[in-house]
């Protein structure tokens, strides 16, 4: 009994302190644009009467920092969902096709999806899928050139359902892979991105309340593997879906 309740006491510790650093990191992310909003609202004070071309790039610049802080906000109200273990609307829903509809939104760059002819179903909410696609999606593509090309394909292994997004970027340090689904954790690599540092922390938390788990591969100056499993479920009706299709801007 001793032991037990030291352990849920450390338990508590731990909480409080992973509790504790999250609100200081989150502070500081916030900070940041605000810091850069209000000096712009003196210069836009000082000079935007004067000079219209100054008063159109800092109302602009302002619009920016804003639509950061709204995404920084957005992607901290879904880890607090997370962390809440709010239970999910799950239905069953087909990787493929999911995947396939994310693929689209970034038909400019050389983004190719390689699938099987057969669906590839999973119980998940959809949404809080789709989200985890489109992270992983958006990271590929920020640390990748846009002359270099990024594979995503879904395929079954066993009773899993596999996920990869594969990219041929900047990759990730060896000292660094372990740190790269932390929340707010970006690497000197990704130092210069726009991203809030939140997004694979969702992906990783999404994956795993679904039962499911990530992994990652990468080599520096070659690119990035991430690989997402979940539990295979009932098999859906077949569809007719290509085996492979390139979403490109030159096409």
């Amino acid at each position: 009994m001793a032991e037990s309740l030291e352990r849920l006491f450390e338990a508590e510790r731990e909480s409080k302190e992973t509790l504790r650093r999250f609100a200081a990191d989150a502070s500081h992310e916030l900070r940041t644009p605000l810091t850069s909003i209000i000096g712009y609202l003196d210069v836009l004070d000082e000079s935007g009467d004067k000079d219209p071309v100054v008063r159109r790039q800092v109302l602009r610049a302002i619009r920016e920092e804003g639509e950061r802080m709204a995404r920084l906000v957005e992607d901290l109200l879904v880890l607090a969902r997370l962390d809440t273990q709010r239970k999910m609307h799950v239905e069953l829903v087909d990787l493929v096709t999911l995947t396939r509809e994310s693929t689209v939104n970034y038909s400019r760059r050389q983004v190719e999806f390689a699938a099987p002819g057969l669906v590839v179903p999973v119980l998940a909410d959809r949404e809080a899928l789709r989200r985890v696609v489109s992270n992983l999606l958006s990271n590929a593509i920020k640390h990748t050139p846009p002359e270099q090309r990024i594979l995503v394909s879904v395929d079954r292994e066993g009773q899993e359902a596999v996920l990869r997004v594969a990219d041929e970027g900047v990759g990730i340090p060896e000292d660094a892979l372990p740190h790269v689904f932390e929340r707010f954790y970006r690497a000197e690599s990704s130092r210069a991105g726009e991203g809030t540092g939140l997004g694979l922390a969702i992906v990783r938390e999404t994956v795993e309340a679904l039962e499911g788990r990530i992994e990652v591969e990468s080599a520096l100056a070659t690119g990035s593997t991430f690989t997402v499993r979940l539990p295979l479920s009932e098999r859906l009706p077949k569809k007719n879906v290509p085996n492979q299709e390139k979403l490109s801007g030159k096409n």
